[in-house]
């Protein structure tokens, strides 16, 4: 089985590529602008040029038997045009299906399989659509000793509601205003005892709601050991939904499903 996967939002394709090595051949694609910090190991670049790096998506297409697209549903349509024998996912992480899944029905309509990363973006999804924890790379993010003090990456509003928890808790904390290379992030991280997440979405409704799953990055904190304090709980430990081995089995399960 044979697996094109169209951009490495959170770094998913190409962990699950190492993860499914030998099981399922992913291949996953994406223009280095995207990934300025080398978060992703092990993908090929596409070009700058939207035309050539659609060309070149099709080229790779044309090899493989499922066509999984993070984000960019723009290319789900064309694609299926083009390869409508194929199997495609269409997989959403956020901001790109919020509020959004009635307007863009006739484009997710055309997927084989739709995923949705956060327990939030179920509320208008189709019956249908299935919920994939986004895994943590826990090599990278090892359990292990953590330091004092909190540290938060906020700014304007959910930089104040930060301060508060860190005040209600009475905790140092360190605050993370700009975006930092990847490689940077577990040091830095495990530094620190608490992960401070607040977020909000574009309406201003805030995504650290008891039963969220919160941002990659909590989740990587609470791989590493940190305790992750939010407006409203207290979390500890990733949750073994989200570690690689767990998601590398239930997507080739969701894969051999399509197939059939």
């Amino acid at each position: 089985m044979r697996a094109l996967h169209i951009w490495d939002t959170c770094s998913i394709g190409t962990l699950l590529k190492h993860q499914l090595e030998g099981v399922v051949d992913i291949t996953v694609v994406q223009p280095p602008r995207v990934d300025v910090f080398n978060q992703s190991n092990g993908l090929i670049h596409l070009n700058d040029n939207r035309l050539i790096a659609f060309t070149q998506i099709c080229k790779l297409a044309n090899g493989n038997d499922i066509i999984h697209i993070h984000e960019k549903d723009k290319l789900l349509v064309p694609l299926k045009l083009l390869y409508p024998r194929k199997r495609f996912v269409m997989h959403y992480h956020g901001s790109d299906i919020r509020y959004k899944w009635a307007e863009k029905k006739r484009i997710w309509g055309k997927a084989d399989l739709i995923l949705y990363s956060t327990v939030d973006l179920k509320d208008g999804a189709p019956s249908h659509a299935i919920m994939f924890p986004t895994p943590v790379n826990t090599e990278m993010f090892p359990k292990g000793e953590v330091g004092n003090g909190a540290i938060c990456f906020a700014r304007d509003k959910a930089l104040y509601e930060a301060g508060n928890i860190a005040e209600k808790y009475n905790l140092k904390l360190t605050v993370i205003t700009k975006r930092l290379p990847y490689t940077d992030m577990p040091n830095l991280l495990r530094k620190h005892r608490y992960y401070i997440h607040v977020k909000r979405d574009s309406m201003g409704k805030m995504l650290t709601a008891p039963g969220s799953t919160g941002s990659v990055t909590s989740l990587e904190a609470l791989s590493l050991g940190l305790t992750v304090l939010t407006p409203f709980e207290v979390r500890y430990g990733l949750p073994i939904e989200h570690t690689p081995e767990v998601a590398a089995s239930k997507l080739q399960r969701l894969y051999e499903e399509v197939m059939r």
